[in-house]
């Protein structure tokens, strides 16, 4: 118990990271400098400032898609837009028989719904019916995003419970023409879930695009199958593994080269990889647990040449 106060009052280094990542052993102690802690990421924001990034372009989702439509970037399209009880976006004749709601601004699928035509009405995942303009008009009340629900490529599918499963790929920008992926993971929805928040990480090796591990968010298993489904997770090859990794690069350098580091959320469809959204607080915990520290990536050495710019 002291050691863990020492490390976090000497290495800045939170309690529960300080177990997540063994330095109760002896030897992991010594790649303590490596890792990149919640903590962290509280500088992350000045990093991006001093580039003039503005966290409005990948915080808001609706300008974030904006951003991509203009630089050509395969992502999901807007219905329609909500914010401060008003429609932000013309009027739309697009209905597609499922739809996916989800905060205007926020992480983790916050406020998601999927919404799906009965007859004249859409049904919502939590029990909801409303007519179109009944849709609209609840959805006018909060802040939030309508888009077309995005179906999973069929090998995908086949490891999922039919929501939509979300690719996750870390980059890290020089702030001039290059990218570096430093991190993967496949986040796989399971029951009960309207999104894949909350569901099965996998861990995703950098180089083939296989998941290498496995931990269940909800009960704290490294399940090897899929409860739903019985499908083997570990081993699992992802298609289009390296168009996402080369989508993401081309995002990030071209469109969005005034952050330093994003965490892209990439679905993966029958016709290739499409852009769900990204965040400047990406979290390294799941990244670092399956493939170890962050700092042993070109993440530091890229952070650094990019402090030398801003000086």
């Amino acid at each position: 118990m002291l050691r863990i106060y020492y490390f976090a009052i000497f290495y800045n280094v939170p309690p529960l990271e300080f177990v997540i990542y063994g330095f109760h052993l002896r030897d992991r102690r010594k790649l303590v400098h490596l890792y990149l802690y919640s903590t962290d990421f509280l500088a992350l924001p000045s990093v991006n400032g001093l580039s003039g990034a503005k966290d409005e372009d990948v915080g808001n989702k609706f300008c974030f898609a904006n951003i991509c439509s203009e630089f050509g970037l395969p992502h999901v399209p807007t219905i329609a837009a909500f914010e401060a009880g008003r429609q932000i976006t013309p009027p739309t004749r697009v209905r597609p028989k499922i739809l996916f709601s989800k905060a205007l601004r926020g992480q983790n699928s916050l406020g998601a719904e999927v919404w799906t035509l009965n007859g004249r009405h859409y049904r919502s995942s939590r029990g909801k019916l409303f007519d179109w303009e009944q849709l609209l008009g609840h959805l006018r009340a909060h802040d939030c995003i309508l888009q077309p629900f995005v179906r999973n490529h069929d090998r995908v599918a086949s490891i999922t419970n039919g929501k939509t499963a979300c690719l996750r790929i870390v980059t890290a920008g020089d702030g001039q023409s290059v990218s570096h992926v430093v991190g993967a993971l496949l986040v796989v929805p399971v029951a009960g879930l309207v999104s894949s928040t909350g569901g099965i990480v996998c861990g995703v090796n950098l180089q083939t695009g296989t998941v290498i591990g496995t931990v269940n968010l909800s009960t704290g298993e490294t399940p090897a199958y899929h409860p739903d489904t019985g499908y083997r997770l570990r081993g699992f090859v992802l298609p289009f593994w390296r168009q996402s990794v080369e989508l993401v690069q081309k995002a990030h350098s071209r469109a969005f080269s005034s952050f330093f580091s994003l965490g892209w959320d990439v679905a993966l469809t029958g016709r290739g990889p499409v852009i769900l959204e990204t965040n400047s607080n990406w979290g390294a915990m799941h990244h670092q647990l399956f493939s170890g520290p962050i700092g042993s990536t070109s993440f530091s050495p890229v952070l650094e040449e990019r402090l030398k710019l801003c000086v």
